[in-house]
This record gives C-alpha cells, structure tokens and sequence, in this order.
C-alpha cells in the first residue's frame, strides 16, 4: 500500500480473466479476441489496464490499455510455428504501481490440414471450348490431382489447368489436395460443366426484373436501379451489418453466371467495391441453395459461375460491403445469365 496525495493506495489484483469471443481470418494466420477479467479496482486506487502478449522466449509486447474490464485484441497476426497465445493483463493503480495480475491463452486454429476449393471460369460452354478451373484451396495445399470426367486432359497436376470436351453432356469434377505432410482433402462438383453442340447466347433474365432489398438510401438508389441495364444508377443501403437484394426472374430458368458491378465500375473508389458477398438461388423463394461465396473481392466487376441449375430467385448478400470499415454496399448493376428454355 503506498501513500499518495497523504492518502492510501491499495494495489490491485485481477482474476478470472478469459477470452469471450473470437475470430479468425487469413486462413488463421490472423485473429481477433476480446478479453474480460474480474477487479477488485475502485475509484480510488484504479488507474488503467495494460494488456500484453507473453512470447515464448519470454519477452511481452504492450498490445493496449483500457479503463474497464475488457479488451479487444484486433487483427493480431500469428507467429510461425505458433499454436497458441498467452494475453496478461496487468492493473495499474493511482500511484502507478503495478498489481496482481492475470494470464489466459488463445489456442489457434490448426492450419497444416489442405483444404481444397474450385470455381470454374464458366460452365456452359459448347464442344471444345476452353474452361480454366480455378484453384482456390487453402495455403496448405500444396499438391494438386484433377479428374475431369470426358475432359481433355482428363487428369492434371497443374494448379489451375485448362481443359475441353469433345462431346456433349453434363460433367463432374474432382480436385484433391495434398498438403506437406502428405494428407489429402478433396472436393467434387458434380455435373459442373454442361457441354452443348452449338454456341448460344446467354441471355439477362434480371433485367427490369421485380426485386426486394432489405433497405436502400432514397428512391434514386432503391433496389429497382441494381437491374434497370444502366452503370449511372445504383442500388445503395446504408447501416450496420449484411445487405442483401433478390431478383425474381419472373419463372424458373436455366441459369449459370452472376456478374456484378461494384462500386468502381459505376466510377466510384476502388475502396467502396463489395469485399465478401454470397450468391444463392432459390424456386420458391423459401428454400436456398450457395452456389457462390467469395472473400477479398478488390475487383470492380465480378463474373461467378456455378453448375446450370433452374431457378427462379437469385439473392445477393453483401457480408463485407467495402474493403473497408464502410458498411454500405453500392451495386451498379446485375446480370443473371443463363440458357433460355426452347
């Protein structure tokens, strides 16, 4: 205890600390945890919290300060080799001394496992057509074995390899994955690319189409702007959280490609295009089907494709609206593109 100003200054001593929630991104290379901890402080002995990283050779890096109990450990990047943090936080009383403190840890995510992941650049194509199939496994994954039924290569080994059919049908795809330990994952798509004997057009069904959004700024930014043909109208909603707009196409129809513009395509900042979004379909509007999840978008205008499936609804949710803290989404224009029935 320690005089200060003539009066008494207890020390302080914490407990209980855990960590309550957390996140985390860059295929767990990157994470963010809130703390909280149990104080014996009041108003008057209590100054200030500190908070550290414990490292493994013994070092500890001030991460912050806070003046409750509580704290957010934001966007901490992950040591190599690094299986688990250990957090301290440290009491600091009105004379500056230091008090009892706490430790707890954060176990991070097993990131060694292969993951595999594919998108194809198109899946309507006709008889000898080129389709790339991109890779997008995880940073574990360092081997690749591609099986393309009725393909030409029928088997690869390269990353994102090209191939072609010679004959028309529906045809299924197999990526597995092998990371350095010699441990393999794989994933199928089946009947992802249809083969047809002459080129067709694809056509819009969302144009001028009937749609809902869950907000919008004012009727010049409404839902209706995000399929009216134009780049000089958009469809803009504004607050916290996800945004999202459907498209009624009018009836089902064969569908296998969404393009989007983004914010820039529209002249606005690189900044202000939709970061991570999700593409579903739907024939009654009731039950869905993903058929598109993307992460770290950067680009202006965005083409995703998907296996031909008949639909009636398309929905668009924006779960990062910007690259930013901005959490507004801005879409220029949608397509919806498909194989117009006979």
């Amino acid at each position: 205890m320690t005089l200060t100003n003539g009066q008494k200054v207890a020390p302080i001593a914490l407990s209980d600390a855990k960590v309550t929630d957390e996140a985390f991104e860059e295929e767990g290379t990157v994470g963010g945890f809130r703390l909280s901890w149990k104080s014996d402080a009041n108003k008057n002995n209590f100054s200030t919290y500190e908070i550290y990283q414990l490292n493994d050779d013994g070092s500890k890096e001030f991460l912050g300060a806070s003046n409750i109990n509580a704290f957010f450990v934001n966007a901490l990047k992950r040591g190599k080799n690094i299986n688990s943090t250990k957090f301290e936080i440290v009491p600091i009383n009105k004379a500056g001394e230091s008090g009892h403190s706490v430790t707890t840890s954060v176990k991070w995510p097993d990131n060694s496992l292969a993951k595999a992941a594919f998108v194809a650049d198109k899946t309507l194509v006709t008889i000898g057509e080129k389709v790339t199939l991109m890779n997008q496994s995880n940073l574990a994954s360092v081997k690749y074995k591609w099986d393309i039924d009725g393909a030409s290569p029928a088997t690869s080994t390269e990353k994102n390899p090209q191939v072609s059919f010679d004959k028309a049908g529906s045809y299924s795809v197999k990526l597995t994955v092998i990371n350095e330990k010699g441990q393999e994952d794989s994933v199928t798509q089946t009947e992802l690319i249809t083969v047809i004997d002459q080129p067709v057009e694809l056509t819009n069904f969302a144009l001028n189409q009937s749609v809902q959004v869950d907000s919008f700024t004012n009727e010049s930014e409404s839902g209706p702007k995000a399929v009216d043909g134009k780049l000089n109208t958009k469809w803009c909603a504004v607050g916290p959280g996800k945004h999202n707009i459907t498209i009624d196409i009018g009836k089902s129809e064969k569908i296998n490609q969404v393009l989007i513009d983004h914010a820039q395509k529209g002249g606005e900042s690189p900044d202000m295009n939709t970061s991570d979004y999700t593409i579903e379909i739907s024939k009654d509007n009731q039950n869905w089907t993903e058929v598109v999840n993307v992460k770290k978008n950067k680009l202006g205008e965005t083409k995703d494709s998907f296996k031909q499936t008949e639909a009636r609804y398309v929905r668009i949710t924006a779960t990062k609206p910007t690259q930013g803290a901005d959490t507004a989404v801005r879409l220029y224009e949608i397509q919806v593109l498909g194989q117009k029935k006979s």
